[in-house]
């Protein structure tokens, strides 16, 4: 072989080499390219905001192609230990973190950032034919905390209530304790829940029980314009003072802060993640409108709110 066919194809060798290189380069980089607007992301969203928060993912991938996002719906506690243990890059959450929540993210050094991103309300449910429509707070802390036991008490009939919970995971179950209970525990009989399916299927083997979730969940029996009530119904609350109001968890009741059981929803992430970055920033913005659209109420008011009253 005569030295200059050698060479030429030493030089071709040398070039496929290159360019099976810069292939195998460009495949493990375009694995981990990311902007706010491209890249895969799995997040974790408390298990009461999921249906809230299915319309937010699916405008985000509509608008950037480029993007996927899936979800796992989890109880708050498990969720703020996915992201403890940096298993999930981005958390939705119906409440705030508490002290030992902020003693282990700085034990283990993450720098998050967290931004409220909506307002939900934690929701009370008995059955449609159930008389009692209403309750004062005193009421309601007598029956979550097995004081009250009998719907009698409460202008109902001569019936045991049947309370369903969520379990201590949960952060709504957290928002009643602190807020509602505080040094008085829940009811030793109420039979407590993992998720809305359960506590829904629960509910339809009596007549008698009271339980509670988001507005997500508890919509169908809060829209004003198809209302679907065969499930269950909403009751409305009022604070103990004699001249309080009832109000029910309708989306402006709910924005205003004027039902007793309103809360902010939290956006968590750790700082410097691009694409949770860019859906965070979507759902303080563009996703606020959707909120509205989809009947929850949002942290900032994009439109104006058509509050409702029941006739």
């Amino acid at each position: 072989m005569s030295p200059y066919v050698l060479r030429w194809l030493l030089f071709c060798l040398g070039v496929l080499l290159f360019h099976l290189l810069c292939q195998g380069c460009s495949g493990s980089d375009g694995n981990k390219r990311e902007s706010t607007t491209e890249g895969v992301l799995e997040y974790v969203v408390d298990e009461s905001l999921a249906p809230a928060l299915l319309p937010q993912q699916q405008e985000f991938m509509r608008i950037w192609k480029t993007a996927s996002l899936s979800s796992t719906a989890l109880e708050t506690r498990v969720a703020i230990q996915q992201l403890l243990e940096r298993k999930a890059r981005l958390i939705i959450i119906n409440r705030n973190f508490k002290p030992d929540e902020l003693e282990a993210i700085e034990k283990v050094g993450l720098k998050l950032e967290k931004k409220p991103c909506g307002v939900d309300g934690v929701c009370f449910l008995v059955h449609p034919e159930n008389p009692v429509r209403a309750l004062r707070l005193e009421q309601l802390r007598d029956v979550l905390s097995g004081k009250i036991t009998n719907w009698s008490a409460l202008g109902g009939k001569d019936a045991p209530i049947q309370l369903f919970i969520t379990t201590p995971n949960d952060g709504m179950r957290d928002l009643l304790q602190d807020s509602l209970l505080k040094s008085v525990e829940f009811s030793k009989s109420a039979y407590p829940c993992t998720s809305f399916a359960q506590m829904r299927a629960a509910m339809t083997r009596t007549k008698h029980f009271l339980a509670y979730t988001g507005t997500a969940h508890a919509r169908p029996a809060l829209d004003t314009k198809h209302m679907d009530t065969t499930a269950f119904k909403v009751l409305a609350l009022a604070a103990d003072s004699a001249n309080a109001e009832f109000v029910m968890p309708y989306q402006a009741n709910v924005y205003e802060g004027k039902y007793p059981f309103a809360h902010f929803v939290y956006v968590v992430y750790p700082l410097g993640e691009k694409l949770p970055l860019g859906f965070a920033s979507f759902l303080l913005r563009e996703g606020q409108q959707i909120f509205v659209r989809n009947g929850y109420a949002p942290y900032k008011l994009p439109v104006r709110i058509v509050n409702f009253r029941e006739d």
